[in-house]
């Protein structure tokens, strides 16, 4: 089960566009910088203008137009399709003002109505892809950025980050397939930007909300030289679309402690659990089943955004099936656990791996 959060991906920048105080959110910026040439589309110079500020948008509609062919139109028939859309009148030039303020809220009501589209890996707003696919093939993907050097400023602030270190031979946060991974919070980081340990990309995915997830899935061998040798790795964050990269900070490999055995590559297929967000009831009176099920079972839920599919509820030394649902786990204990005060352990576990994410204890009081 693998869950990945809806994200508003519209960020409004300067002048007569954040004077409309529209909501910041993702990944597309307004420019400031001077816009490039394009071909008119017939909304207007006003509308054209907006279009063509949305900076990183020519790569993203790229995107669209090779993974759905059906944005892969003339332009004015997309652009008749996003007038529809935008609720604007037919073949008359459309002011800068109004098309961003329909533009923004046909977005955010296309996330509430769950109108998107998977685009490398991302939920995208239909509304989006349309605008990304019409500035692409009114446009291009603008390659003067990245015909320069590659410039250092910082691209998002990072919050927190971990793990930091590790001792050669010991895989830090290891996941599925013998690899580890690397996590950041960072708010409103670019979708398509990514992580480098010691000059070598990783892996990049964003999850829960905000927490850029880098992996060395793909490149054990690379993942094998840096957690066997002691040193100092610097680690970097890089926006191509924007040509900029960041430094982060230093991952540190310590010597291995005495008699310490390092961790084998083949290790058993072990899925991985995301971390638990919440989960309840807590606690209960002897006897008295919280959220009671059909069965008389008290209902357990866990709020976690991924778990291997056969992940099941260990309570005490007791399994019992779980069932997963949009970002849910949920499951049942039979009577028999909650007829006396105690305190019950639980835990989720996966049925073929016997890998194991503790949740927390259920505490049982009397009567």
């Amino acid at each position: 089960m693998s869950i990945q959060n809806r994200r508003q991906f519209i960020r409004y920048g300067s002048g007569a566009i954040a004077a409309t105080a529209l909501l910041a959110g993702g990944w597309w910026q307004w420019g400031r910088q001077v816009q490039p040439e394009m071909t008119p589309t017939g909304l207007g110079a006003g509308a054209d203008q907006v279009l063509a500020s949305l900076n990183g948008a020519g790569a993203v509609g790229q995107w669209v137009i090779n993974d759905y062919p059906q944005y892969n139109l003339p332009v004015a028939e997309l652009v008749n399709t996003l007038r529809s859309r935008l609720q604007l009148p037919a073949a008359e030039p459309v002011d800068k003002e109004l098309f961003s303020q329909q533009l923004h809220n046909r977005i955010k009501q296309d996330f509430a109505q769950v109108d998107l589209l998977e685009v490398q890996g991302w939920q995208l707003s239909k509304t989006e892809a349309l605008a990304a696919a019409i500035r692409y093939q009114t446009i291009g993907v603008s390659s003067s950025a990245v015909t320069q050097q590659p410039v250092e400023r910082q691209i998002v602030e990072i919050i927190n980050w971990g793990p930091r270190t590790t001792s050669a031979g010991s895989m830090p946060n290891s996941f599925g397939e013998g690899f580890s991974a690397l996590w950041f919070d960072a708010d409103d980081a670019p979708r398509w930007a990514q992580i480098a340990i010691n000059g070598h990309r990783l892996r990049t995915s964003y999850r829960e909300n905000r927490v850029l997830v880098a992996s060395f899935q793909g490149q054990l061998k690379l993942q094998d030289q840096i957690f066997s040798q002691p040193g100092e790795y610097q680690i970097t964050l890089h926006d191509d679309m924007q040509n900029t990269w960041q430094t982060i900070a230093t991952f540190v490999v310590t010597e291995a402690a005495p008699g310490q055995q390092p961790v084998a590559q083949e290790t058993p297929q072990n899925p991985a659990f995301c971390k638990v967000k919440n989960w309840g009831p807590k606690r209960t009176t002897a006897g008295v089943a919280r959220q009671k099920q059909k069965n008389g079972n008290m209902g357990i839920w866990i709020d976690i955004d991924c778990a291997p599919d056969d992940t099941r509820l260990m309570a005490g030394n007791r399994q019992f099936k779980t069932y997963a649902s949009d970002g849910v786990i949920t499951s049942g204990i039979p009577p028999e656990l909650f007829q006396s005060p105690t305190e019950i352990p639980l835990s989720l576990v996966s049925e073929s791996t016997g890998a194991q994410l503790e949740i927390g204890v259920l505490v049982i009081d009397p009567n």
